[in-house]
């Protein structure tokens, strides 16, 4: 099997992926060269805005 074959196929999923969370409206993050703090404050960052708009906080 050649890379292009298998390139097609991650796009395809990826496509999937993108079109299902956008429907779901989930929250997607890229932690692509991240350290872990930065991910878990964004992730903290995130719920907090959550909170904000649904409760009196």
């Amino acid at each position: 099997m050649g890379c292009i074959p298998v390139i097609i196929a991650l796009m395809k999923n990826f496509n999937f992926f993108k079109k299902l969370t956008d429907k779901l409206g989930c929250f997607v993050l890229d932690v692509t060269n991240k350290a872990v703090e930065e991910t878990a404050n964004e992730i903290l960052s995130h719920i907090g805005q959550i909170a904000e708009e649904n409760f009196d906080i």
